[in-house]
């Protein structure tokens, strides 16, 4: 399913894929290479880990990137998507979380009906 983005937004667009390039290699660099020992990727991944966490926490707190850029960077990776491809498939995810999260939000508003 293709997703049509208005032209107005294409700059954008363009904007956050390079946004979210420089993420891709921390993401990549996070999980084991197939050529390596799985008790060796896991020994040096708490230190792996933490060094990535912190660059990202930098990355958002200067405001360089995005929670979109990061999960776009990793659906694209994981799935092999297009950047294109994995920022429509985040804001389809997200769109569909909202709208769970605002009925679960009614349902609890709405008082049970007694008498009926």
């Amino acid at each position: 399913m293709a997703m049509n983005i208005p032209p107005e937004e294409n700059p954008q667009v363009q904007q956050q894929e390079a946004e979210a390039a420089p993420v891709q290699p921390e993401v990549q660099a996070a999980a084991p290479a197939p050529e390596q020992n799985p008790a060796q990727a896991v020994e040096a991944s708490p230190e792996k880990d933490q060094q990535i966490v912190e660059a990202v926490a930098q990355g958002l707190e200067d405001e360089e990137i995005s929670a979109e850029d990061i999960m776009t960077a990793v659906l694209s990776e994981t799935l092999g998507l297009t950047p294109r491809g994995a920022q429509s498939l985040f804001r389809l995810l997200m769109t569909d979380l909202v709208e769970d999260t605002a009925e679960q939000e009614q349902e609890q508003e709405v008082p049970p009906q007694e008498g009926m």
